[in-house]
């Protein structure tokens, strides 16, 4: 429900299927304006500030591929910017959605943190819940201010986290606002998901090498 020519969206795709065509047909017909940047790097940290240094708007919200939202998910964001005289991050809430198919494993995985922030709506909150499934930022202080993705990563996970903790040395906060709200749609089985957990313990290694 946010106004269309105030919008744009840049899908940073690096996939090997369909994601090209459907992208480029979608954008054909949409009001709200949709660009395609292919890109043959892995890691997301690359590709969330390839996406940065296209980016137009006053502010700029990451999101994963595999995160679905509602009409009212921007105007949450920007609420939560617009609410706050000085620069802000502002963290959405992400649950398990539950439209993936369901058995014992999916209505059990838990894999995000956010029962932690029970009680903290629009409130600040630390460093390390700087998650960039669906975290905005004001875009001009993260280029003049340089607090872009570091680059340097072995594996995937973990930059947005080393990201959140030079945003809050450089002096600025990181508010929750669940009313941002997403679904996670990405089912998982116990061999998937304790892949992921070992992709992300080697994150938090190389996150431990940088801070």
């Amino acid at each position: 429900d946010y106004p269309p020519e105030l919008v744009e969206i840049l899908v940073c795709d690096n996939s090997s299927d369909g994601t090209p065509e459907m992208v480029r047909e979608m954008a054909a017909t949409s009001a709200v304006d949709i660009r395609l940047l292919s890109s043959q790097e892995r890691l997301p940290a690359v590709k969330r500030n390839q996406g940065l240094a296209e980016a137009k708007g006053e502010l700029v919200l990451f999101l994963n591929d595999d995160v679905w939202v509602g009409p009212g998910f921007l105007a949450a964001h920007a609420a939560s910017h617009a609410a706050n005289a000085e620069p802000v991050a502002v963290l959405g809430l992400v649950e398990q959605s539950a439209a993936m198919p369901q058995d014992p494993f999916i209505e059990w995985y838990q894999p995000f943190a956010y029962h932690e922030l029970a009680g903290r709506e629009h409130q600040d909150v630390e460093y390390r819940y700087s998650w960039s499934m669906n975290l905005s930022f004001p875009r001009e202080v993260m280029l003049e201010r340089n607090l872009v993705f570091h680059e340097d990563w072995a594996h995937i996970g973990h930059e947005d986290v080393e990201l959140g903790y030079r945003w809050a040395n450089a002096g600025y906060r990181l508010v929750y606002n669940p009313d941002a709200h997403g679904e996670h749609y990405h089912p998982h089985d116990l061999d998937s998901s304790c892949r992921l957990q070992e992709s992300v313990g080697r994150g938090l290694r190389d996150l431990e090498v940088l801070i």
